[in-house]
């Protein structure tokens, strides 16, 4: 699904990335672990989760209705002379949020403003975001961070349904390794900008160059 060759990206003196080369497989939870600087956020290239990118002014539905591309009502134009196609596909947006508020579980916070929702709820609502698009390659920046263990295996949950039912492919970044220990394989271990191993869960926690990685001598 995506393969990376020798990439390498320096920030003036600093080598942030140095010679990765991967491959993530198409229908993985491909999991990429490593200590603080690794440059695991650096060589990332599509979505981030760190920070919710929701409209905190809109409602959960209206936050996924607007996702879809090529939206004909957004021209001042077709506002006057296509009035029905619009109705016709903003039925077609309004139908597909539902679907997707009922895959996540979100049903019941349709109307509430992205604002005020809970840190893992605005992560929820990101994944339905990509399910907006039929994104089919999802990449995740620590998607547990500030989330309680009850919402966070609520997200993991979709995760895997997502990955079971649709066949989104994900490679997520994540500190919360029994969280990565339930979804991931294989996993991907950098430090100092470059890969160091990968494998199943098992063989990375029973790896001593990643427990030395992460802990020291």
């Amino acid at each position: 699904m995506i393969e990376l060759k020798n990439v390498s990206k320096h920030f003036g003196g600093i080598k942030a990335v140095e010679d990765v080369s991967l491959n993530i497989r198409e229908g993985s939870i491909t999991g990429l672990i490593g200590p603080n600087g690794a440059g695991k956020t650096t060589l990332f290239i599509l979505r981030t989760f760190q920070i919710a990118h929701e409209f905190e002014n809109l409602t959960v539905r209206e936050n996924l209705m607007m996702v879809p591309d090529g939206q004909i009502g957004e021209s001042i134009l077709h506002t006057w002379i296509s009035r029905n196609r619009i109705k016709i596909q903003e039925k077609e947006n309004h139908t597909k949020a539902t679907k997707v508020m009922k895959f996540l579980n979100l049903d019941h916070l349709e109307s509430e403003k992205a604002g005020s929702l809970s840190g893992g709820q605005k992560k929820l609502l990101e994944l339905g975001r990509t399910m907006m698009v039929d994104a089919k390659i999802v990449l995740l920046d620590e998607v547990g961070a500030g989330v309680n263990k009850t919402l966070l295996k609520k997200i993991g949950e979709s995760i895997k349904k997502l990955n079971k039912e649709l066949g989104y492919t994900f490679f997520m970044i994540e500190h919360d390794i029994d969280f990565i220990s339930s979804l991931c394989d294989p996993v991907i271990v950098m430090t100092d900008g470059s890969v160091l191993t990968q494998g199943t869960v098992n063989e990375i926690k029973n790896d001593d160059r990643v427990i030395e990685a992460y802990l020291g001598n």
